[in-house]
């Protein structure tokens, strides 16, 4: 099928299931979801950055789009541009406003029935969190615990047997802290400048589900895109991490039953299914990849459907109730426009897909 013709059948099938009465086109989470960098959407105050009063000031435009959810990438205090290095997980950006700033948003988003979930980050804290300062101080300190460390000589020993997530042996997992005066590195699964939560403490766990009360009682934040998913623990813990997250979502529903929850497993459906017990909604990695793959083709080559039809029966012998959670491209790769050669026809036959598929894209 060729893409002009493809575009024609997917915006048919399109109209035809926006008009049909189903769950899917009623109810949150299902519905169309759009990912927010705050930093890059809309500047209220002149200072060249995207904050929250700019971002309320869109609501109106955003529902006449038909959106009906909103992840924002993360809000809270950080040293870096993006915020994923978190220093305080109680409060706002000062890029981005105030805690007022965000009731308020909030306050209008609920308004319009849009619901809001926001990026959680705790695999790891920014090396500039409190905590980490403490711990880093002795080998005593209250939050020594907080942090995974290791004596300099097995901590070598253990980055010489392993890869890091880009594959390659040329960065390291461990780090020195003080100018190494204690003898003993921290682990930091991506770099030195985020540090990995120890989620093997019970008062780090205390602490997570402290702040996920937080965000979902006090801020009424409707649920969380939980960054890094599977690396709250190693990689070589698989079973540990799942089983992380069916502790976490069991507390996170005692404080808010239908909190949504989606995770990021960025890896092929195999590895991602396991997780469905702990995180009900997982980015459709696998879709996203196929979905590029085929437009770009022009030709549905690789049975596009038969593809989704595998992945969505292998995950309902997980669980019959998970969502997926449908995408072409996110914030950690390039644009689809430019894997698309910026070919507008081509960028709208990769939505009429999308949005064509079951699941909350």
């Amino acid at each position: 099928m060729r893409l002009q013709s493809m575009f024609l059948f997917l915006v048919l099938v399109f109209i035809v299931c926006c008009c049909t009465d189903t769950k899917e086109s009623k109810q949150w989470p299902y519905g169309v979801n759009y990912e927010v960098f705050v930093m890059a959407f809309a500047d209220s105050n002149g200072d060249g950055k995207g904050d929250l009063n700019g971002l309320t000031s869109k609501l109106d435009y955003l529902k006449s789009l038909g959106v009906g959810g909103l992840w924002l990438m993360p809000i809270m205090p950080s040293d870096t541009y993006h915020k994923y290095h978190v220093i305080d997980y109680k409060n706002i950006d000062p890029d981005y406003g105030t805690i007022a700033h965000f009731k308020k948003f909030m306050e209008e988003a609920h308004k319009r029935n849009i619901k809001v979930i926001i990026d959680l980050v705790i695999n790891h804290s920014g090396n500039n969190h409190p905590w980490f300062l403490e711990s880093a101080k002795s080998k005593d300190n209250s939050y020594r615990e907080y942090y995974v460390w290791k004596k300099k000589e097995d901590a070598l020993a253990d980055m010489n047997k392993r890869t890091t997530h880009f594959d390659s042996d040329n960065i390291q997992q461990w780090h020195a802290a003080n100018g190494d005066t204690l003898g003993e590195h921290y682990y930091g699964y991506f770099n030195g400048q985020c540090p990995d939560l120890n989620l093997d403490s019970k008062k780090v766990r205390d602490e997570i589900i402290d702040i996920t009360k937080f965000w979902l009682t006090e801020m009424k934040v409707d649920g969380f895109r939980l960054d890094a998913a599977r690396h709250v623990y190693p990689t070589d813990r698989e079973q540990d991490n799942h089983a992380f997250w069916e502790w976490y979502r069991a507390e996170a529903t005692k404080i808010k039953p239908d909190v949504y929850l989606v995770g990021e497993v960025w890896q092929p459906s195999e590895i991602v299914a396991p997780y469905l017990k702990g995180l009900p909604a997982l980015f459709n990695f696998d879709m996203g990849y196929a979905i590029t793959e085929t437009v770009l083709k022009g030709v549905d080559s690789s049975g596009l459907v038969s593809r989704y039809k595998k992945i969505d029966d292998y995950y309902k012998t997980i669980t019959p109730d998970f969502i997926d959670a449908t995408f072409i491209k996110n914030h950690d790769q390039n644009r689809i426009l430019s894997e698309l050669g910026g070919d507008l026809n081509k960028m709208k036959t990769a939505a009429g897909i999308l949005f064509s598929l079951p699941g909350t894209p």
